[in-house]
C-alpha cells in the first residue's frame, strides 16, 4: 500500500510539473520536436530530476518483491519510458508545449539515477528516517517551526526586493521616444494620467468590463493632449510637456526631471497608470516607447512600449533591474488594430495588472517572493509568467515539509492529518502576512485562500508518502 501510494504520489507530481511547468516562448525556425539545442540543457536537468523519485520507488518496490536488480532496472526503463511518453504525446495539445524525444530519454535516464541511488544510499537513508522516527515531537515541530520561520525571513527579504524603492528622480517624462532618440514610437497619445495608489482587483475588473474607473490617491501627472503644445500638467508635479526634434524625430518630454513623480510613487510604493493610445502600425519593434520615465534605453524608472500587436511593460526594482526587464511584462494583442485602446496598468507593491477597456482583458503579474528562488535556483526569468510556476513550487516547498514530518512520526502526533492541514493553512496565512507587511499590499482573501488549499493538497500528500507500511493500511 504504502509502494503504491508513493508512485501515485510521483506520477501525479510528474503530470503536475509537465501541465503547470513554463517553456520559453515560440522559437522561430525550425522546430525543436527531435534537436538538441544549447536551451534545452536546463530542461534535461530538470527531466532528469523530476523522474529520480519515480526510480527510486519503482527500486523500493523491486526489493519488496525480491526481484533481480536487472527485472527491476527493466521495468523502470518500460514504466518511465510509458509514462514520459505519455506525457509528451500530450504536450502536442497544450499550448506553449513542444513534445521532444530528448525529454523522454532525459526522464528515463532520470529514473534509472534513481533507482542507482537508492540501490547504493537506500540502507542510510532508512537508517537516517529511523533515527527521525525516535525523535520527540517537540523536537520535529521546533525544527519545522524554525524552517517556516527560515522560509518567511527569506520571503519578507525577498519582497523587499520588489519595491521601487531604487527608482530615480532624475529622469524625464517621454511620450513617444526615449530621451536618446532611439526607440520611436508612431502613433497618438490622447491622454495620460498617473497617481499614487493602487486600483482594486475589482476596479480594474470593471474597467476592462465598460472602460471607468476611479483612480484613488494622488494624482502625479493628468495630461490632456488635445490642441498644441506644449501640454499642462494638471496635477502640477510634472510641467509641461513639449516637442523635441532630433533626427527628425520628434516627441514630448517634460522640461526637467519628473521628479515629484518618482518620489511620490517611492513613498506609497503602489501606482496606477492610464493611458488613451493609438498606434499607426502593429508592427512596432523596439519596444516603441509610448510612455516613459527614463533615461536612455537600459536606465528607467517605467516604461509602457509596443512590441509588435503586444505591450510591453518595464518597471524598475531592485530585483527586475535598472531596465526593468528581468522580467518584463507582456499583455498580448493589445496593438492588433490602429483603434484607440484606452490602457488600466496598476502595481499594489507586489501584483502588477493590466487592461484593456471593454475587452474583457485583464492579466496579472506576481512580483511575490518565488521571484528569489529564480535567481538561487533557476535562470533568472525573462517572463513574468514564469513566476506563477515559481510560486507554486514555493508553496510546495514551504508545505511538503510539515506533511512529511508528520507523517514519519505518525507514531508520536495522534492526529497527523489534523496536524498537517492545520501548519499548511498556519503557512499559508503567514505567507499572505508576510506580503501585506513587505509590500504594503493590501489583504486578498482569494489568494491565501488559493494558496491554502495548494498548501493543504502538497501537506496531505507528503504525509501520506512518508507513513510507515502499518499506518498507511490503517487509513486505508
Amino acid at each position: 500500500m504504502v509502494i503504491a501510494v508513493r508512485l501515485l504520489v510521483c506520477v501525479l507530481c510528474i503530470i503536475a510539473a509537465t501541465a503547470i511547468t513554463f517553456d520559453p516562448p515560440p522559437r522561430t525556425g525550425p522546430s525543436r520536436t527531435l534537436l538538441f539545442d544549447r536551451d534545452q540543457l536546463s530542461d534535461i536537468v530538470r527531466n532528469l530530476i523530476l523522474f529520480i523519485p519515480f526510480g527510486a520507488v519503482l527500486y523500493e518496490h523491486g526489493r519488496r518483491r525480491s526481484r533481480g536488480l536487472l527485472a527491476t532496472a527493466a521495468v523502470t526503463v518500460a514504466a518511465s519510458f510509458v509514462l514520459s511518453a505519455s506525457v509528451e504525446y500530450v504536450q502536442r495539445y497544450l499550448p506553449g508545449r513542444y513534445p521532444s524525444a530528448v525529454d523522454v530519454l532525459s526522464n528515463v535516464a532520470g529514473a534509472l539515477i534513481g533507482l542507482a541511488a537508492c540501490r547504493m544510499f537506500g540502507r542510510t537513508i532508512e537508517a537516517a528516517v529511523g533515527r527521525l522516527r525516535r525523535l520527540s515531537v517537540s523536537t520535529c515541530v521546533g525544527l519545522v517551526a524554525a524552517f517556516t520561520g527560515l522560509a518567511l525571513s527569506i520571503a519578507a527579504a525577498s519582497q523587499m526586493q520588489t519595491r521601487l524603492s531604487n527608482w530615480s528622480a532624475e529622469y524625464p517624462l517621454l511620450i513617444g521616444n526615449e530621451r536618446t532618440g532611439d526607440r520611436p514610437w508612431r502613433g497618438r497619445v490622447f491622454a495620460l494620467d498617473v497617481a499614487d495608489a493602487a486600483v482594486s482587483s475589482t476596479s480594474v475588473a470593471r474597467f476592462a468590463r465598460d472602460g471607468t474607473v476611479s483612480i484613488a490617491g494622488t494624482h502625479v501627472a493628468t495630461f490632456d493632449f488635445d490642441g498644441n503644445a506644449p501640454y499642462e500638467d494638471a496635477s502640477g508635479h510634472v510641467g509641461k510637456l513639449d516637442w523635441v526634434n532630433i533626427r527628425g524625430r520628434r516627441w514630448l518630454q517634460s522640461a526637467g526631471a519628473a521628479s515629484a513623480l518618482a518620489q511620490r510613487i517611492v513613498a506609497t510604493n503602489a501606482f496606477t497608470l492610464r493611458v488613451v493610445c493609438a498606434t499607426e502600425d502593429a508592427g512596432q519593434k523596439g519596444p516603441a516607447r509610448i510612455v516613459s520615465n527614463s533615461w536612455n534605453t537600459v536606465l528607467r524608472n517605467f516604461t509602457l512600449g509596443q512590441q509588435g500587436a503586444d505591450l510591453v511593460v518595464r518597471l524598475r526594482t531592485p530585483k527586475t533591474g535598472l531596465n526593468g526587464i528581468q522580467p518584463e511584462f507582456v499583455v498580448p494583442g493589445v496593438f492588433a488594430n490602429t483603434r484607440p485602446q484606452n490602457i488600466l496598468v496598476t502595481f499594489d507593491g507586489a501584483t502588477l495588472r493590466a487592461a484593456v477597456a471593454h475587452s474583457a482583458q485583464i492579466v496579472r503579474f506576481d512580483l511575490t517572493p518565488p521571484h528569489a528562488l529564480a535567481v538561487a535556483v533557476f535562470t533568472r526569468p525573462e517572463r513574468a509568467d514564469e513566476l506563477e510556476m515559481l510560486k507554486i513550487i514555493y508553496i510546495v516547498v514551504l508545505s511538503v515539509v510539515p506533511g512529511g514530518i508528520a507523517g514519519l512520526l505518525s507514531h508520536n502526533f495522534r492526529f497527523p492529518l489534523a496536524f498537517s492541514v492545520s501548519w499548511a493553512c498556519v503557512s499559508s496565512l503567514l505567507i499572505a502576512i508576510t506580503q501585506v507587511i513587505t509590500s504594503g499590499r493590501s489583504f486578498e482573501p482569494t489568494d491565501a485562500v488559493l494558496t491554502a488549499a495548494i498548501a493543504v493538497v502538497v501537506a496531505v500528500t507528503s504525509m501520506a508518502a512518508t507513513l510507515p507500511v502499518e499506518k498507511t493500511a490503517e487509513l486505508g
